[in-house]
């Protein structure tokens, strides 16, 4: 698995830390991005992928030799199921093709939330951040407004710009997250044009887990 710290070179770095800094320059908005390795471990998942990986792997040890009953069956798939669930533990990758969309989904939802008010995001004067957030195994990213934003903001805006994120994550990281930043500046400048002495509450960095 990647590490999120990893994700982005210094460079782009210092290319997201500018684009927040551009975007936030038109808004009192505040905005943070955010990066994790994974959103949850799937336990049931990888139990799941063990149970279907074994049955395949038992199948095709009995075509190869030509042991078509149960008691072959049995014995095969209790040998296998642990070195094959201690595989897709290592290998998480396997896991998320045998979880359920709606999870993975539901998942990142909830740890961007828990996110949001881990890192104090919530803490705003105007309860009026934003948090873009990257889980990179499974390739999704969501977006989430503080109480603020969410009474002048509808959450399909941010859920346009977290799907072309996602999409444009798969070929340049650094560009789709300056893109999705900028977007993000032009929605908030709507609704909470800039002022003179708004002071920077968020940082401009990228977060990630402790």
């Amino acid at each position: 698995m990647i590490n999120p710290k990893k994700l982005f070179s210094e460079k782009e770095h210092e290319m997201i830390k500018e684009a927040v800094h551009n975007a936030e320059m038109h808004t009192s908005g505040e905005i943070a991005t955010m990066a994790v390795s994974s959103s949850d471990e799937y336990r049931e998942g990888i139990v799941l992928s063990a149970v279907i990986l074994v049955t395949i792997l038992g199948i095709m040890f009995g075509i190869i030799f030509r042991q078509h009953t149960i008691w072959f069956f049995i014995p095969v798939a209790f040998i296998l199921y642990f070195p094959v669930y201690y595989f897709c533990r290592l290998y998480p990758s396997v896991t998320i093709i045998f979880t359920h969309g709606k999870r993975v989904k539901n998942a990142v939802q909830e740890r961007a939330v828990r996110a949001f008010y881990e890192k104090g995001l919530y803490r705003t004067s105007e309860s009026n951040g934003i948090l873009i957030f990257i889980s990179e195994l499974e390739h999704k990213t969501w977006i989430l407004g503080d109480k603020g934003i969410n009474e002048r903001i509808s959450q399909d805006e941010w859920s346009t710009i977290a799907t072309t994120l996602a999409k444009g994550f798969q070929h340049n990281r650094c560009e789709a997250l300056c893109i999705a930043i900028a977007s993000c500046g032009v929605i908030l400048s709507q609704h909470f044009p800039a002022v003179s002495h708004g002071a920077n509450e968020l940082s401009d960095d990228v977060l990630f887990d402790n």
